[in-house]
C-alpha cells in the first residue's frame, strides 16, 4: 500500500480532506493526521511515507519549509499543497521547491482525487523525477528591453504554444492546464493573470485570428473555414466572428479578401 500523510492545522479540514479521497481505489492507505509541520515531519521520518498533503500556512513549520525538509529526507516523496492563497508567487515557490501539486481550498475532491491516482501511478511505475520542473523567470532574470511587458512563467507559455497547435481541434481547459501541470481551477486564474485574459477569450481570439487569414487569402467557404478553425456549427461561428470583429465573415471578406 502507498502511504499517505494529512497534514493541516484545521482538523475540520483534515477531516474533509480524508473524507475526499477515494484512497482504497488508488491502494493508499492513510496513516495519520499531523496538526503542524512538526508533526508531519516525524510522519515522514518514522513511517516511510510516500505522499504528504499538507497545507502551505502551518504553525511551528509552514508548507513551504515542510517542503525543503521533506526532500531533504527522502526525495522521493510526493507533495500536494492545499493552500487558501490563490497567489502565483505561493504556488511558483511550492514548485521550485519540490511540491507536485498546488490545490486551492475548499478542496475540489475530483481535483484531489485526480493528483492523488496520478501520483500513485507514479510511485507504482518507480518514476522516480515526477514533478513538473518549471522555469519560472525571475524579476532579476528579465532583459532590460522586457521590462514593463507581461512576463509569462514557462508553464503558461506550454499551455499557449498547445493551444496555437491545437486550436483546430476541440481543446478544453482542462487540456490545457493539464499541459501547464495546474489544476483547470489554478490554471484558470493564472491564465488571465499573465495572459491578460481568459482561456476561452485567448482560443477565440486565435481562432478568428486563423478564420480571418483564411477569408482573405483563400476562396473556401465559409462553413469549410469554420470547421478548419475549430467550430462545428456556422451560425456560431458567424455570431463568433461578428461579435469580435463588428462584421460577419462574409462582409470581412469583401472588404479584405
Amino acid at each position: 500500500m502507498i502511504k499517505l500523510v494529512i497534514a493541516d492545522d484545521e482538523e475540520r479540514v483534515c477531516s474533509l480532506i480524508y473524507s475526499l479521497g477515494e484512497w482504497e481505489k488508488f491502494g493508499v492507505e492513510v496513516v495519520g493526521k499531523a496538526s503542524n509541520g512538526i508533526e508531519a515531519l516525524e510522519f515522514i521520518t518514522n513511517d516511510n511515507i510516500d505522499i504528504l498533503i499538507t497545507d502551505i500556512r502551518m504553525p511551528g513549520c509552514n508548507g513551504l519549509e515542510l517542503i525543503t525538509k521533506v526532500k531533504e529526507i527522502n526525495s522521493k516523496i510526493k507533495i500536494i499543497i492545499v493552500s487558501g492563497y490563490a497567489s502565483f508567487e505561493y504556488a511558483q515557490t511550492a514548485i521550485k521547491e519540490g511540491a507536485d501539486y498546488y490545490l486551492l481550498k475548499p478542496v475540489n475532491k475530483e481535483e484531489l482525487n485526480e493528483a492523488v491516482e496520478k501520483l500513485s501511478e507514479k510511485i507504482r511505475n518507480g518514476y522516480d523525477d515526477t514533478r513538473v520542473k518549471y522555469e519560472i523567470l525571475d524579476e532579476k532574470e528579465v532583459p532590460e528591453e522586457d521590462v514593463g511587458r507581461n512576463i509569462e512563467s514557462h508553464p503558461i507559455k506550454l499551455a499557449k504554444k498547445y493551444i496555437d497547435s491545437h486550436y483546430k481541434e476541440m481543446i478544453t481547459l482542462e487540456a490545457a492546464s493539464e499541459k501547464a501541470g495546474f489544476t483547470p481551477v489554478y490554471f484558470s486564474t493564472i491564465f488571465k493573470r499573465e495572459v491578460g485574459v481568459g482561456f476561452n477569450k485567448y482560443l477565440i481570439a486565435i481562432r478568428i485570428e486563423a478564420a480571418k487569414e483564411l477569408l482573405r487569402e483563400t476562396n473556401a467557404s465559409i462553413s469549410s473555414i469554420c470547421k478548419e478553425v475549430g467550430y462545428l456549427d456556422v451560425k456560431h461561428f458567424n455570431k463568433t466572428f461578428e461579435k469580435v470583429t463588428g462584421v460577419k465573415p462574409s462582409v470581412y471578406r469583401k472588404l479584405y479578401g
